[in-house]
Order: structure tokens, then sequence, then C-alpha cells
């Protein structure tokens, strides 16, 4: 075990709640193994100089980096390195990188949109084309395909973000969308953009356009209308990077190939808050809004129906029409996916999924969901471990 005069170089480009959760992670794993984490700010053109003053010293017991560019070998010396969510072309040969689960937070947002009964779906890039960006486009793409949606064009990459530039080609992009439709953004910040694009054509959000992005950074999702985000589990992410430099410095073997983690779910806010057909019949809305809160807390179809103050009959019927599903269905839905999610994201027993889920016994729960996948709830798991 390191002493405590041993530290870790946490070097990273940006200042942003992303990073707070991240260094939050290394700490975690860190401080119990008395190695200090040094926070090294170099942006994303950096200066690596400090980095090998810092090396002088001789305390440095590994290098953990989240930069866009790959460490000059010099700077490295022969340390111990982990590259936590890099582009492909900042991680040396043979380096151990940890990166975020693409396909998982592509399902979420698929989940999200397609529950609004919008039929066309398009992704908005990044302009940097970073390859989170390509990574979560081509997740998404085949998520939609395989859920029977309609796919749009996506938005273009423009090689730099330049507002004066977005913003414009995003307005004749959307202007040019069928709507409703459902935009899955590459992060908060394009979203962002997109929510303002709404905005000057005038397009009601989320009832025309709906939209999800990635990062539930509050310098961007506390906009008006609020964002509805994926909230990677940069904590777990960085704690996983951390974990693997200590196997790197005991001199343990890892895997070569990049090590995912998963998104810890989705934050609604108002950007994905009700569909265009629901705006038209409140009662609906209500319904489907009740539904998404309680469904999950042996929420029941008669009390739906009661809070819809109409007969069984025309409530049933008005719900299908707008939903294209029964109340009951609906139920089950937001059952089964709230038990998909924490099957493929924790580590909770079947059991108490079952619980969280709002199914009423186990041997049901287990019944329907291989009656909907053909898989077991733990085959399921099995199956999402093993990509």
């Amino acid at each position: 075990m390191p002493d405590s005069r041993r530290s870790v170089l946490a070097l990273h480009a940006y200042r942003s709640d992303v990073w707070k959760a991240q260094y939050a992670g290394l700490c975690r794993y860190c401080l119990p193994r008395k190695w200090l984490v040094e926070d090294i700010f170099l942006g994303v053109s950096p200066d690596f100089d400090v980095v090998r003053r810092r090396l002088e010293t001789g305390d440095v017991v590994g290098i953990l980096t989240s930069l866009p560019v790959p460490l000059p070998v010099e700077v490295v010396s022969g340390l111990p390195v982990v590259c936590f969510d890099c582009p492909q072309e900042a991680v040396p040969a043979g380096c151990p990188q940890i990166r975020h689960d693409a396909a998982y937070t592509a399902r979420l947002a698929a989940r999200e949109l397609a529950s609004l009964s919008v039929r066309h779906f398009a992704f908005v890039h990044s302009p940097s084309g970073s390859y989170w960006s390509v990574q979560r486009g081509a997740a998404f793409e085949q998520e939609i395909r395989s859920r029977g949606g309609a796919l749009e064009s996506s938005f273009p990459q423009f090689g730099v973000f330049d507002r004066r530039r977005l913003l414009p080609a995003l307005m004749k992009w959307i202007r040019a969308l069928p709507r409703p439709c459902g935009l899955f953004a590459a992060n908060d910040e394009i979203a962002r953009l997109v929510l303002s694009a709404c905005g000057r054509l005038s397009l009601r959000v989320p009832d025309e356009i709906a939209v999800v992005g990635v990062d539930n950074d509050s310098r961007h999702c506390l906009s008006t209308p609020a964002l509805s985000t994926i909230l990677p589990d940069w904590n777990a992410g960085a704690f996983l990077a951390a974990k693997t430099l200590d196997r790197l410095v005991q001199g343990l073997a890892f895997p070569v190939e990049a090590m995912a983690f998963k998104p810890l779910g989705l934050v609604r806010r108002q950007s994905t808050g009700s569909g265009l057909a629901m705006r038209l019949n409140p009662r609906v809305q209500e319904a489907v809004d009740l539904i998404r809160a309680e469904a999950c807390s042996g929420l029941r179809a008669e009390r739906v129906i009661g809070e819809m103050h109409a007969s069984r009959r025309y409530a049933e019927q008005i719900f299908r029409k707008v939903t294209g599903m029964s109340i009951l269905e609906a139920i089950r839905t937001v059952r089964f996916e709230n038990a998909q999610v924490l099957l493929e994201g924790t580590d909770k027993s079947v059991a108490d999924i079952a619980i969280l889920s709002g199914y009423q016994s186990i041997p049901t729960f287990c019944r329907e969901f291989k009656d909907l996948t053909g898989l077991s709830p733990l085959g399921w798991r099995r199956k999402c471990a093993n990509g």
C-alpha cells in the first residue's frame, strides 16, 4: 500500500460539474489508501511544463488523465497512466481507458423520447465531432431503428463550437424536421443551443420538439424550458479509473479494452414534460404524469381512471387513442423499464428490483420479464454485462 507521501496527478481540461463529480470519485478511492489526489487543470491546449516540474519531486505514484491530447512521452516518464474519458487518439497503445457506456446512455434517451408518443427522432452531434458524440449518435440510431421509429438525418458536425454559426444552422435544420420530433443531443451544451433555436422558431418544447441532453450540467440544464438529461455516474467512473491505476502500481493485470461505466439514469425536466397529443387532452397528460410518478409504487389502473374523472370505457378509449396502449399496459411498461434500468445499472437483487419496480410478487415479475424478453432477470443482466 502506498504511503502518505505518494500523490496521484489528476490532469483535466475542464472545470465543471462533471469534473467535480470525477474528482470526488478519485478521492473516494485514493484517500483511504493514503494517496493524495492533486487537481491539475491544464485546459484543452495544455502546457505540460507544470507537470514536468511536479514530477521532479519523485513522489508521484501515477497519472490519471482526461485530457483531449496525448501526454508527451517524457512527461509520462515510465509512470503508470490511466486515461479517463479521453478520445482514442489521446490514449497511448496498451494504456487502460475508462469510458462512458454509450449504448446504455442512448437507450435511456430513446426510452424517454419514445414515451412521449413522438414517431420521429434525430441526433444532434457535438460540433467538435468528439468520440463520445460519434458513439452516442451511432448507439441512438441503432436503438431507434430497433424500436421501429422514423430516424431523421443527424445534425452535422462543424469542427468548432461557434454559437454564431451554429444557431442559424440549427434553426434551419430543426425547421425542416417533421413534428413532433424527439431530439437526443450529444451533451447538455449543444442541447441548450437546440432549446435556444426552438425558442427563436417559436416551437413548443416539448410538444413539437422534445429534447434530451447528457451530463446534468447546471450551467446548461437550468434553462427555459429546463433540460431533461442523462446523468453519467462520473463518480463511479473515476473510482474505477483510480482502482485501475492501483492495479498498475501493484503490477496486476487489467483489461486491454476500454472499461465502461453506466449512467445513473435520466433527470426529467420540462424539455420532455409532455407530448403534443397529450397536450391536446389534459386528462390523458395528467394520467401519464401520474403513471410515470407512481407506477413503481403500487399504482392501480382504477386510481388512474378515477383521476381522469371519466367512465372506465371512455377513459380507456381516449388513453389508448393518445398513447397507443391501455392504462394497465402503460403502468406495466413503466415498471418493466424501471426494472431493466435497475438490472443493467445496479447490483441490486432480483427481489429488491421487483419491489422497487412495483411488482406484487417475485414470481410474477420473473414470469412477465421472461415473457417480454425471453430471458430471466439474471439472464438479462448477464447479457447486458457481456455487451
